[in-house]
């Protein structure tokens, strides 16, 4: 299956657009593209933690699967939603039987 990003706000345009170069901080609220991206994907075992500056949503829609966020293990079960700020490093540990997360 391939990743698909579906952006669900349209352009702003008030706000920063991508030819223009600004520099943020990773810990900003909006990122240099101004827009809410959902990715459609198979989950797959991350080798380590990583961050980002935004709030990250995951679904697992077939499956329940396991993250360790900031050294704690989180079990996210199937067709629960789970919201963090993903500035808290966060690596996928067990995709299990999921084949589809957004």
């Amino acid at each position: 299956m391939s990743t698909q990003a579906i952006s669900l706000l349209p352009p702003d345009p008030h706000m920063c657009n991508g030819d223009e170069k600004q520099t943020r901080s990773p810990l900003s609220l909006y990122s240099e593209y101004q827009r809410l991206d959902v990715e459609l994907r198979p989950p797959h075992r991350m080798a380590s933690s990583h961050w980002h500056g935004q709030v990250e949503v995951n679904v697992p829609f077939d499956g329940d699967v396991e993250y360790l966020i900031n050294n704690e293990v989180v079990q996210i079960k199937q067709g629960h939603i789970t919201l963090f700020w993903a500035c808290t490093p966060h690596q996928l540990t067990r995709p299990g039987n999921c084949r589809q997360m957004a």
